[in-house]
């Protein structure tokens, strides 16, 4: 099995492009219904390192070629009451910090996988308590199809509760480390 992209021979879906690096032109096959098309340049739309106590409240996070928010060191860092869409790699990723996570949020169109959260000394066993609560993570993967997950869960103490886990490519949740916790959510496809 092989998977190509970026062949002008496969523009054959409305809303795909080729890009022709040689002579930086984009090729567009346009929808048909006068829909739009987006183009982003950024690379992550909110990287933080060593920030606490930081909230955003319904907001929408679209478009990045990398990771939506990248999260280094932080504390109560949470995302609640929107949505992130559209992005090249991760939606969220978190590495090391406190409590940092999302809450009542959806996540969709992810190009590899949805979150990461990753914290905690396992060592000592030291909870971060990184989370995803009461949110909806779907339709991830699109360019990476293995060990991609909904969420991956690694280091000491991530929890995912309340939550719906749907269309997942190869497995809606990879857990390496201590004390994580998978509760109340539904898994499906």
């Amino acid at each position: 099995h092989f998977y190509m992209y970026n062949t002008f021979w496969d523009l054959d879906t409305e809303g795909e492009y080729v890009v022709d690096h040689a002579t930086s032109t984009v090729f567009v096959l346009p929808f048909s219904d006068g829909g739009q098309l987006a183009l982003t340049h950024a690379t992550s739309l909110v990287k933080s390192r060593g920030a606490r106590g930081v909230t955003f409240s319904g907001v929408s996070f679209i478009g990045a070629r990398g990771s939506a928010l990248v999260l280094h060191d932080s504390s109560d860092f949470v995302v609640k009451d929107g949505s992130i869409r559209q992005t090249g790699l991760n939606a969220l990723n978190v590495s090391g910090g406190e409590r940092c996570g999302l809450s009542n949020v959806s996540v969709s169109r992810a190009g590899q996988g949805c979150v990461v959260l990753d914290g905690g000394d396992r060592a000592t066993l030291r909870r971060s308590n990184h989370f995803v609560n009461d949110s909806r993570l779907s339709d991830c993967n699109r360019w990476t199809m293995n060990y991609a997950p909904n969420v991956l869960m690694a280091g000491v103490g991530q929890s995912v509760t309340r939550s719906r886990l749907v269309e997942s490519a190869q497995q809606a949740v990879f857990v390496m480390g201590n004390e994580h916790t998978l509760q109340d959510s539904e898994v499906i496809n």
